[in-house]
Parts: C-alpha cells; structure tokens; sequence
C-alpha cells in the first residue's frame, strides 16, 4: 500500500521486497575499520553492536510503515540520531547517516530532502569538531557523506521522475484506448 516497500515495488515494476534486508551487507562498514585498527572491544565495538538492534528495528520500521510520510520521518530522524550518539564511540556510525539519507530521499521532496542532508551533514562535522578530531579525519568523513548525501537525492529524484513518466504513459494509453472506443 502506502509503505516505501510497496512504494518500491510499484516504482519501477520489479519485486523490491527483499531490498530492506539485501542493503543491511552494508552494515559491515561499521565494524571494518574498527576491527582492522584493533579498536578496543568495550569502547567501540560493544556500542556499536548494541546499536544495530535499535537501528534494524528503525530501519525495518521505516521501510515497512504504512501511515503517512511524517511517520515514516520520525524512523528517518531516530536514524540520523543514532548516528549521532554512536560517532563519540565510532565514526563509522556516519554509515546510520547514509542509510538515513537514501529513506529521506524517498520520504520528502527533493526541496526539502537536500536541506535535511546538508543539515545533517553540517550537524556531524560539527559534533566531530567538539569531539577533538583532526582536519584530515574530518574530510574523510564529510567528503563520503557529501557525496553520498548527493547520490541520495539524485537517486530519489530520479525515482520520482520515473514516476512521473510512467503515469502519464499509463493515461495516455488509457485515453488512446478511449478515444478507439470512442471512434468504433
């Protein structure tokens, strides 16, 4: 019905059930380079484990709610939080960031998703500059979150003008078939 799944599923005329549950792969990125630099168990990668229930139960219920977009917003925003509370633990939270940005893209208007991104975006460099991080970590975390908060809102405005397109090919075939009814 009104759930992004069934929002998905219609979109583009494919089966996008599974989509939800296939992109959570990426959830390896917030433990890669935790592990690979021998961060300490308890101070990063423990709150990082115990954040990713809160995030699949977020995540999940984002994908899979079925009530108006402001709804769906309030999974959006918690997202972004958790991204938030996890990065004093583990910057690779930005990756709660990421996922956020691609649901809000399909969520909100592109004018109002690209405001929402760049806040956001805006919102984490200034947390890592409170946090006492140098200048070449903050780059290499802001330009990743730049690039894919773009991608994000090209990706669901080009999935709206899809959209777009494919209603008006559907009613003019509709008033095409019509109009030969019409002329029989």
């Amino acid at each position: 019905a009104h759930s992004m799944v069934g929002h998905m599923t219609r979109s583009d005329g494919s089966v996008m059930r599974t989509a939800p549950f296939v992109i959570l792969i990426h959830l390896i990125w917030l433990f890669l380079w935790p592990v690979l630099n021998g961060e300490s168990f308890r101070h990063v990668i423990l709150p990082t484990i115990l954040s990713v229930p809160v995030f699949l139960y977020l995540h999940l219920c984002t994908f899979f709610y079925d009530g108006p977009h402001t709804g769906r917003a309030r999974y959006i925003a918690g997202v972004f939080l958790l991204s938030y509370v996890l990065s004093p633990f583990n910057l690779s939270g930005m990756g709660y960031l990421i996922f956020g940005f691609f649901t809000l893209a399909f969520t909100v208007p592109v004018r109002i998703g690209w405001r929402v991104i760049a806040l956001a975006i805006v919102l984490f460099t200034v947390e890592m500059m409170v946090l006492g991080h140098r200048l070449n970590t903050m780059i290499g975390v802001v330009v990743p979150l730049m690039i894919f908060g773009i991608i994000a809102v090209y990706t669901g405005y080009t999935t709206l003008q899809q959209a777009v397109l494919r209603r008006s090919k559907e009613e003019i075939m509709r008033l095409a078939t019509l109009a030969e009814r019409e002329r029989i």
